[in-house]
């Protein structure tokens, strides 16, 4: 967060590589077709330029075989709606 104000309810969307299947994650929860998803309610505190910052860890279990050499995971951040952690 580097912004002047705390965040809360921060979206998590992670889109799952091919041929990977989710296992677990702390918070995350199937959010359709292979994606995951997962809410940071926070606070990320404000911290002007530098931003604050957390960490999220899933576990995916490759297909057997695996047909690539390696994994590529992407994961999106929706644009918080609230700076209150009691907005909805």
């Amino acid at each position: 967060n580097n912004s002047a104000y705390p965040v809360y309810n921060v979206r998590v969307n992670d889109l799952l590589p091919q041929n990977t299947t989710f296992v677990e994650g702390a918070g995350f929860s199937a959010s359709g077709a292979n994606s995951v998803s997962a809410t940071i309610a926070g606070p990320l505190t404000a911290s002007g330029t530098l931003g604050s910052s957390t960490s999220l860890t899933l576990t995916l279990q490759l297909s057997n075989p695996y047909p690539f050499t390696s994994v590529t995971n992407v994961a999106v951040v929706t644009p918080f709606t609230s700076v209150s952690n009691t907005d909805g």
